[in-house]
């Protein structure tokens, strides 16, 4: 027994020794096969690197086709964002390498690698992605040669793609795809190159990828908005309110069910409240409407549209009956050209007194992005980095904030602007007026007529930017029909009853000027009150109404189409009678709109 014993056992360890058996489905010294999986990243560029950095993509590729007005032109060439690494261009490299050999085409720039930077066209695609990142451009479409294999080679375009990334990324891992031009939130009908009738690049960039995907990962996913539940559920809530209310529903029949479908597809899986906002201000944006915008608490807008609309129970309800208050900063910010510009600064805000300029770039606010008064909320304190002119070095400003009605805050600013220019032994009464949304600021107007500024020899109105609200009575303050009234006193004094300014007025406007406002200053033009100097108004004159959605947020939608004595404004503003275009991007304050309307006066 211990002979056949020590057998057996000695048999087994043969087996374990030299008999090849699948452990876990793999062979002994087999290394096990790398997984990759591949998902395809949608919505504007920025957010689609952000979203493959948090989920930690190995790589991530975009796919695009040159074209140019030569149509002789092709080569290939991958471009990659200044500051890559030696390992992310040894891997374009492989890419431009193969294609050139490949396709038998020459390679473009520094050996078929251009490295771009900030303001080149591509940078911003891939920037932000923290793995490495490349933007592929294999060859020119502008020629038939080009086209020809973009819609017949794509198999080989992306087996050359394939193989660079199971060369350079052997352990496998997320694949990030980002398809070039299309899906996007901000530019929806981005169609890329489109060099001949029917030939869209679009088309050809997503084909490549599709097919690279399926020899990657067969389960492949496309981001989708469906992936997240809370802000699909609000998506539906909020189109349903404007198919429900909108002004116009023959136009909304004829178009918003496109809309909706390609937002739906565009938005992709959302993450953030604020790439929420982005994608429903975007797709409110394609109605082509004022008066039609999406707010959330992170939005100065929401609670001065709020205090605006402080009447209405959903807004009482809403902030449960209590005073609405904001951290209030006088700071009226806008993004041009992807950077935030102070556009204006409320007379005698804390942002004004801390030494910002109208101008500015706000770089940052305590050390992140800027994000209209979220980035104020809870913080006795802020540290703002600005820039203020190109080539500058950029610096600190400190604001301090308190909690403030909106409404008040605006009445206070219009209070603080009153001043006198004397100039020319002329005497020029000033005062901006940020919001006419309510009687109060109209008031105002009369108390600095008729009080601070009575004894000018000419008026300037300030109506740039902030709200509108105005209603055309209002022009009565300029009407000299209306009677002049004087109450003589026993001894003989003499005082003025009448609130009407009857000496030489100008109006400011720029094209942030709109509703009430603007309306103003058409009747103002009309019938010859003054000169309006300035820029086009913003033919934003609609009605809008407010929507408070079930999470709190708000939506502001054109409800009411308006004419004017029978003429529709809308779309269409107001001209100046004198112009003066002004660039707002690092005027370092300088305000050549005022300038020129004071000269204009003592003249």
């Amino acid at each position: 027994m211990k002979i056949k014993s020590l057998l057996v056992y000695f048999l087994l360890l043969l087996c374990l020794l030299y008999i090849p058996i699948k452990i876990f489905g793999q062979e002994p010294g087999q290394k096990k096969k790398s997984v990759y999986k591949v998902k395809f990243y949608v919505g504007d560029y920025i957010d689609r690197e952000e979203k493959a950095n948090q989920d930690g993509a190995v790589c991530y590729v975009e796919q695009h086709f040159n074209s140019t007005e030569n149509r002789n032109t092709n080569y290939t060439i991958v471009l990659i964002a200044t500051g890559s690494s030696v390992f992310t261009r040894s891997w374009a490299q492989d890419y431009v390498d193969k294609v050139s050999e490949k396709f038998q085409i020459p390679k473009g720039y520094d050996n078929g690698i251009k490295i771009v930077k900030d303001g080149d066209r591509g940078y911003g695609n891939i920037r932000h992605a923290k793995m490495p990142a490349i933007l592929l451009e294999p060859f020119f479409i502008c020629n038939s040669t080009g086209v020809e294999w973009a819609k017949t080679r794509q198999d080989e375009l992306a087996q050359i793609l394939v193989e660079t990334i199971y060369k350079f990324f052997p352990r496998g891992g997320l694949v990030a795809f980002s398809v070039g031009h299309k899906y996007k939130i901000s530019n929806p009908d981005d169609k890329g190159a489109c060099p001949f009738e029917d030939i869209r690049e679009i088309d050809f960039n997503e084909g490549v990828l599709l097919k690279a995907a399926e020899r990657l990962d067969t389960d492949y996913t496309v981001s989708s908005i469906e992936e997240s539940p809370h802000y699909f559920s609000l998506f539906n809530e909020i189109c349903n309110l404007v198919e429900k209310n909108f002004y116009e529903p023959e136009y909304l029949d004829k178009t918003f069910d496109f809309i909706k479908e390609t937002y739906k597809t565009n938005a992709g899986e959302i993450r953030s409240e604020r790439e929420f906002s982005k994608v429903i201000n975007n797709m409110l944006k394609q109605l082509k409407v004022s008066h039609t915008d999406y707010y959330t608490k992170d939005d100065s807008e929401y609670y001065q549209l709020a205090s605006m609309f402080s009447d209405a129970e959903e807004i009482k309800k809403l902030f449960h009956n209590k005073e609405i208050l904001y951290p209030g900063t006088g700071i009226l910010a806008k993004e041009i050209d992807g950077k935030v510009f102070v556009v204006s600064l409320l007379s005698g805000s804390v942002a004004e007194k801390a030494g910002l300029l109208k101008g500015d770039e706000i770089i940052s606010v305590n050390g992140k992005p800027w994000r209209g008064v979220k980035s104020f909320i809870d913080k006795e304190e802020t540290t703002l980095l600005i820039k203020r002119k190109e080539g500058q070095n950029l610096f600190e400003i400190k604001i301090r904030t308190s909690l403030i009605n909106p409404s008040e805050e605006f009445l206070q600013a219009e209070r603080e602007s009153v001043k006198i220019y004397e100039k020319e032994d002329k005497k020029i009464g000033y005062i901006h007026i940020w919001s006419f949304a309510g009687k109060e600021y109209y008031k105002e107007l009369l108390s600095a007529v008729s009080g601070r500024l009575k004894e000018a020899d000419a008026l300037l109105v300030d109506l740039r930017d902030g709200w509108g609200g105005a209603q055309l009575e209002y022009l009565n303050v300029f009407n000299e029909k209306i009677p002049a009234i004087t109450m003589i006193d026993r001894d003989g004094k003499i005082t003025d009853c009448h609130q009407q300014w009857r000496k030489p007025v100008v109006i400011l406007i720029n094209n942030r000027v709109r509703s009430g406002k603007e309306i103003l200053a058409y009747g103002f033009k009309k019938h010859k009150i003054g000169t309006l100097i300035g820029e086009k108004t913003a033919g934003a004159t609609l009605a809008g109404k407010i929507f408070v959605v079930s999470d709190g947020s708000l939506l502001y939608l054109a409800s009411f189409g308006t004419r004017i004595d029978g003429e529709n404004l809308e779309g269409k503003g107001v001209e100046p009678d004198i112009s003066v275009p002004m660039e707002i991007k690092y005027c370092e304050g300088k305000d050549i709109q005022l300038e020129h309307a004071i000269e204009f006066l003592i003249k």
